[in-house]
């Protein structure tokens, strides 16, 4: 039996795990899992020490953000997970203090409401400054095409980034509320390539197809530019 065949038969039992990696020679260590919350998934996190969280004590599933270093944290409204499940998450820090963010979350559409030749998911938007979620139109991607979960949402000059199965990366602009693909470089595999940012742009990791070397490819501004760099292979 797969292990995820049986986290689907018992969810009581499914624990998730968290490790926080300093970067500094003090040994920073946080559990948090203890006390406050229960079975603790990161869905989101920012470059300023944000996380976005899912805690779940079977079947009761809430959402959290805050800053695990400082111990502050916010429940925030669910979005709609029964019609509607979340899949991809992104989180936006607008400002840190007082720290107000967004929230952006797409939702598969069930069979009903898809197309014959297309995947739809729903687009949510929670404001912490008016405290709501709000519905932001759709994001379309081809039949047969998903997003490459590993990679998760990266934000880089406040647009979110997620990595497609069929080589593009969907580029969501929370300000206007619209969206737009970016391809990848010829001969990038995205199934084995990760989004990162790399002095304030967004970067490609990846490993060329033929000679297997690490290569490095930045686009300068993903919100205007379609063309990639190699700066590193």
């Amino acid at each position: 039996m797969e292990p995820m065949d049986a986290c689907k038969m018992d969810q009581k039992s499914c624990k998730y795990v968290q490790e926080l990696v300093s970067l500094d020679e003090k040994n920073v260590k946080i559990d948090m899992n203890s006390g406050k919350f229960d079975n603790v998934k990161i869905e989101a996190c920012s470059k300023e020490g944000i996380l976005c969280i899912r805690t779940e004590k079977f079947p009761v599933r809430t959402y959290c953000v805050g800053k695990p270093t400082s111990g502050q944290w916010c429940t925030i409204p669910n979005p709609d997970p029964i019609l509607f499940p979340t899949e991809q998450i992104g989180l936006v820090v607008l400002n840190s203090d007082p720290l107000t963010f967004k929230i952006v979350t797409l939702s598969p559409l069930s069979g009903n409401y898809r197309a014959a030749n297309c995947y739809g998911y729903r687009c949510n938007i929670f404001d912490s400054r008016t405290w709501t979620w709000k519905r932001a139109g759709y994001v379309v991607l081809p039949k047969g095409v998903l997003f490459v979960r590993q990679n998760e949402s990266l934000v880089v000059n406040g647009l979110i980034h997620w990595l497609t199965t069929d080589g593009y990366v969907v580029v969501f602009n929370h300000e206007d509320e619209t969206y737009r693909e970016v391809c990848v470089p010829k001969r990038v595999n995205s199934l084995k390539s990760s989004l990162m940012e790399y002095e304030g742009k967004l970067g490609l990791a990846t490993t060329s197809e033929k000679e297997g070397k690490n290569q490095l490819w930045v686009v300068d501004d993903s919100r205007l530019n379609r063309n990639w760099r190699l700066i590193k292979q």
